[in-house]
């Protein structure tokens, strides 16, 4: 390409010397160069049309009237056209699958730009969410999905999480995610969670039921056993009946915390009190110290922290956590409850010396009836339920739990609760 530049150039100037050369010869070089740049002028210009010409219509038929750098130079257009085309097509038959896949999808996808305006949106939108293309492109998304739950969430611009609604069309059960996408824009995504929802229902009631038809049996087997009195029992028969009697207590509080936990899954929370933490850390420090043996217990809290929230379920939120910490950590450890006001809003941590946990075991403590130690927890009265309780409060609270344990150190239970949560002192 530099080369027919070169050539170009140095044709123009030999064609400007011989034309001045062969003004001399005449004795009229001024009107021999003037000619020659006029030839090469209109040389040029006719040039150019018909390059023009060339590039506009693609004319393969007009190439052969052009030579030298304009030759080469329609022939690297007309390439780089050919190129444009062909990506132009690949990308056409890219977006055509890429259509093809989101109204595949049986989520509803819902594209928007950077202030959550909408700009596009698949068909299950339509169906799941009512949209229509006429009237709702460019509408901001919380001017069409006016479900309080939602504009809540679209204005903390917390993403992280998602948010269940009921669909405006059919009042089914929806879960709605915002992602990023692209460079400002984002994707909401809705899927239908409704047959999850009836799922976790009948679960709900069922345990619902079956401990609440469980609670009158054991209620009479424990009456029974309570008439019974150790000084009219023969050796034979006094430990089997003391046996008898720790196992029904047992049970009798397997099937009071399966209530709490389906009572706490089953409804919202509806409780929004103003609790004072100060006073519910020294309360129930105060019930464990008071009813039975236990390690050393210190409590580090700053001044009038208040949450809004259920008092009753933020005590059993601690006095599960203590419960645990205390089942595992010997009569000479230590147990730290830590309470202080942070940027994102509060963190109550209690911290235990105790065995402590395995790593992989971490992510499994939340679950229901999992036991680390399966054999000293059932002889301690441990069930596997509390710190499942405590995740379902703090879910309830829109808090956090983390975990931290090491073996032969001791573990840490870290509540995190949003600044939302945590008022001022009333003055």
């Amino acid at each position: 390409m530099i080369n027919d530049k070169r050539n170009f150039i140095f044709k123009i100037i030999v064609s400007v010397i011989i034309g001045t050369l062969i003004g001399l010869l005449y004795e009229k070089a001024l009107a021999g160069f003037i000619t020659s740049i006029l030839i090469i002028l209109i040389v040029q210009i006719r040039s150019i049309l018909i390059f023009d010409r060339v590039i506009d219509k693609e004319n393969s038929e007009i190439k052969v009237f052009l030579s030298g750098y304009w030759e080469v130079l329609q022939s690297k257009i007309q390439e780089i056209i050919k190129q444009n085309i062909r990506a132009s097509e690949e990308l056409k038959i890219r977006k055509k699958e890429y259509d093809k896949s989101v109204e595949a999808m049986p989520d509803s996808a819902i594209l928007l730009d950077e202030n959550l305006n909408i700009l596009l949106f698949n068909k299950n939108s339509i169906s799941m969410m009512g949209l229509d293309i006429e009237r709702d492109i460019n509408q901001k998304i919380v001017n069409i999905i006016r479900d309080p739950l939602f504009s809540e969430y679209v204005m903390k611009g917390d993403y992280d999480n998602f948010v269940d609604i009921l669909s405006p069309v059919n009042k089914i059960n929806l879960r709605c995610r915002i992602v990023p996408y692209g460079v400002k824009q984002k994707l909401l995504m809705i899927r239908d969670v409704s047959e999850s929802y009836r799922v976790n229902k009948i679960r709900r009631d069922f345990i619902a039921n079956a401990s609440h038809e469980l609670r009158t049996p054991l209620t009479v087997v424990k009456g029974y056993l309570d008439t019974m009195s150790s000084d009219q029992l023969t050796d034979e028969w006094s430990n089997p009946i003391k046996e008898m009697k720790r196992q029904t207590n047992r049970m009798s509080e397997i099937v009071t915390t399966l209530l709490d936990l389906s009572q706490l899954e089953g409804k919202p929370l509806n409780d929004h009190q103003k609790v004072d933490i100060n006073h519910l850390l020294q309360s129930t420090k105060k019930l464990f110290t008071e009813s039975m043996k236990t390690p050393e217990i210190s409590i580090e809290c700053d001044k009038d922290i208040y949450l809004m929230g259920s008092p009753f379920e933020l005590e059993s939120l601690l006095t599960n956590l203590l419960s645990n910490a205390v089942r595992h950590t010997s009569d000479d450890g230590e147990i730290k409850i830590i309470c202080t006001r942070i940027e994102s809003g509060c963190r109550l941590s209690v911290e235990d010396t105790g065995e402590g946990v395995i790593e992989s075991d971490i992510p499994r403590l939340t679950e229901r009836f999992f036991r680390v130690n399966r054999g000293r927890s059932r002889k301690d009265g441990g069930i596997g339920l509390g710190l499942a309780i405590v995740k379902r409060v703090l879910i309830r609270h829109e808090g956090e739990l983390m975990i931290e344990s090491k073996i032969g150190v001791g573990s840490k239970f870290i509540c995190l609760f949003p600044s939302s949560r945590l008022l001022k002192k009333e003055k």
